[in-house]
């Protein structure tokens, strides 16, 4: 969904923004929102600004879900215990995914959620424990092996009484025989190299 920002006021005497939100998806739909912010540089306010964006455009959605009617008391009071105020929601972004070894290693994003001055959000490479690189390769090979068998099997034609005439039958052969040497490859099954099909050759 695409969602509209128009600055309604800006008051830097006081950090104070107030925002109007429209939509092209959505032409019936408006959303007002007034805050305080003390850093009005332009990555902040843009990080700011797909925050709330991104909050507008998920109640836009959900507003058919709502009830016509609140089922809490227009006014009330709670108990609650006093924490820092936050002047605005960080948004970092995901720093460019690391070059590791699929088969050795995995890359997850850390958790940067409890660090509010996090302006990126880093990755970490772990190696995989050998029983679990072990397990990886077997589950890998026995699929490949599964689909050697039947790409092998749709060659099977080949070989029936009826069938049209092969024109290279010599091929055909060697096409068979190396989906069969597949898994001797010294690298199998992490990079496998597949034989062409005789009738995709040019």
């Amino acid at each position: 969904m695409k969602v509209k920002y128009e600055i309604e006021d800006y008051r830097p005497d006081c950090e104070w923004i107030s925002i109007k939100w429209t939509s092209p998806d959505e032409p019936d739909l408006i959303w007002y929102t007034q805050f305080e912010f003390p850093d009005f540089s332009k990555e902040k306010l843009i990080d700011h600004i797909r925050a709330v964006a991104s909050r507008v455009a998920g109640s836009w959605t959900r507003a058919a879900e709502h009830p016509n009617e609140l089922s809490i008391p227009m006014s009330g009071t709670v108990d609650v215990e006093p924490e820092l105020y936050l002047p605005y929601e960080p948004n970092p972004q995901p720093e460019p995914e690391p070059e590791y070894d699929p088969w050795t290693q995995r890359a997850e994003l850390v958790d940067v959620s409890a660090d509010q001055t996090a302006k990126s959000v880093p990755w970490v490479v772990t190696d995989i424990p050998e029983d679990e690189q072990k397990a990886m390769v077997e589950g890998a090979a026995y699929q490949l092996k599964e689909e050697i068998l039947h790409l092998r099997s749709l060659t099977d034609w080949i070989f029936l009484p009826d069938a049209p005439e092969v024109e290279d039958m010599d091929a055909w052969l060697e096409f068979r025989k190396a989906l069969a040497d597949m898994p001797n490859q010294p690298d199998f099954p992490k990079n496998p190299v597949w034989p062409e099909r005789p009738d995709l050759a040019e």
